[in-house]
């Protein structure tokens, strides 16, 4: 019986996947949203709807989407249909710029070297919208248990979720995205700063290289440069302020200080 209870609490408190469907047809959108949502599935979707890549770009700047469901032709005040399309594949190159989220590009264009372009720009897959949109959330599951383990929320499945870490004067709860202090004061991460902390502070010397960064944060080739970790590690100390101290190193390798575990909460 006891492990029961801790079986339904698990599930009581897991934090669903966040969806984002850019798409300017209303009745369209409004239908795959349906779909996300249905309550008789075993796992359902936290879903919002934009219509425009200025109303997505809110989303992209704060990092608070799992995966993205991108229809190519977006309005940005152009009725030409080649801009819209460039604007559909633009909001790609944004995305994987500027997060680690996941991508489906969802459009009326058959797949051609659209297809292979975007996937070059860092798209997960390409549905035409001659699918139904049920297949399209089957892709999007596919897709979240793929990169659940790059940017974990609280997936119970994780191998170190619920360990607990000291961070100057923040306490961290791996799998919890708020940062709490003693004296009241809370921060909520988002997806990429959360598995960011989760590796320095899980690492034996707590240090992370640009290597390591691409493989093991964003989920990218090794051999691909990337630069994002600077504008992440702005980010943190911007937002935890002087309690923590994350220090520059030789060759752009980072090491958090200040970081102890404090406990495990792991049911056993």
């Amino acid at each position: 019986m006891a492990d029961l209870a801790v079986n339904t609490q698990i599930v009581e408190t897991r934090q669903l996947p966040k969806i984002l469907i850019v798409e300017d047809n209303a009745r369209y959108a409004f239908e795959l949203m349906r779909v996300f949502k249905d309550p008789s599935k075993e796992a359902r979707f936290d879903v919002d709807v934009v219509a425009t890549v200025e109303q997505a770009m809110v989303y992209v700047d704060r990092d608070s989407i799992d995966i993205y469901v991108v229809d190519l032709r977006l309005p940005m005040g152009e009725s030409d249909l080649a801009e819209k399309v460039q604007s559909g594949k633009q909001l790609v190159r944004l995305i994987v710029d500027r997060s680690n989220a996941g991508i489906i590009v969802h459009s009326n264009i058959p797949m051609g070297r659209d297809a292979e372009e975007l996937f070059r720009l860092g798209a997960d897959d390409y549905l035409e919208k001659g699918n139904k949109p049920e297949f399209v959330r089957a892709k999007a599951e596919a897709l979240w248990r793929r990169i659940v383990m790059t940017r974990p929320n609280t997936a119970p499945q994780f191998v170190h979720t619920n360990r607990v870490f000291r961070i100057g004067q923040w306490r961290f709860v791996i799998g919890k995205r708020d940062l709490n202090t003693e004296t009241g004061n809370s921060i909520r991460l988002s997806p990429t700063e959360h598995a960011f902390l989760r590796y320095l502070c899980t690492v034996e010397d707590h240090e992370i290289s640009r290597r390591d960064f691409n493989v093991g944060i964003l989920g990218r080739a090794a051999y691909e440069e990337d630069r994002r970790i600077d504008n992440l590690v702005y980010r943190i100390r911007e937002k935890l302020g002087d309690d923590i101290r994350l220090i520059s190193k030789r060759d752009g390798i980072y090491r958090l200080m200040d970081v102890t575990e404090i406990r495990s909460q792991q049911k056993t």
